[in-house]
């Protein structure tokens, strides 16, 4: 039996979780990071400066890395799952809007305040609640190893990382 199934041939609740947390922060980066490749297609398009594109780029990076702390700590205390799609779906309502953008402020409303706001929730401190929870739930170390097995043989004696705690 692998690590990837539980005892009745199942895929294990913890891959799952794995895996959307993972299709969460990559979708949540590509978002934060496309306001980069636009900033000559937004100057063509409404003949807007690279300070004013900058500026509202400047705002999304500076919420991104403002808001981990607060971030973390609405999740535990109202829950990973309602707190990430609250992001998401603000997420999902920015990129929307953001074809509607007419004028400098609606970009820095849209890309600045909300993007920033919703990658900032889901950047890496979503990963650090999930593993956080999973070590709660017991399965601390071998969670790395699930994913590491083969760095992880040499320290298995030491942090008691064996097969039979992978299931």
């Amino acid at each position: 039996m692998s690590g990837h199934q539980d005892s009745k041939g199942k895929l294990h609740y913890a891959w799952i979780v794995a895996s959307v947390t993972f299709v969460v922060l990559l979708a949540t980066a590509g978002i934060r990071a496309t306001p980069g490749i636009l900033i000559v297609p937004l100057e063509n398009e409404f003949g807007w400066t690279r300070a004013t594109i900058s500026g509202a780029i400047a705002v999304n990076i500076a919420l991104f890395g403002i808001i981990g702390p607060f971030a973390a700590s609405l999740m535990s205390r109202y829950g990973l799952r309602r707190i990430v799609l609250l992001a998401v779906a603000l997420l999902a309502f920015a990129v929307a809007a953001s074809s509607f953008i007419r004028s400098p402020w609606q970009l820095f409303v849209c890309w600045g305040l909300l993007v920033g706001i919703g990658t900032g929730i889901t950047s890496l401190v979503l990963a650090a609640i999930v593993v956080r929870a999973t070590a709660r739930a017991g399965a601390g170390h071998p969670v790395g190893c699930k994913c590491y097995w083969p760095a992880c043989i040499p320290s298995s004696a030491r942090h008691a990382c064996h097969p039979s705690r992978l299931a």
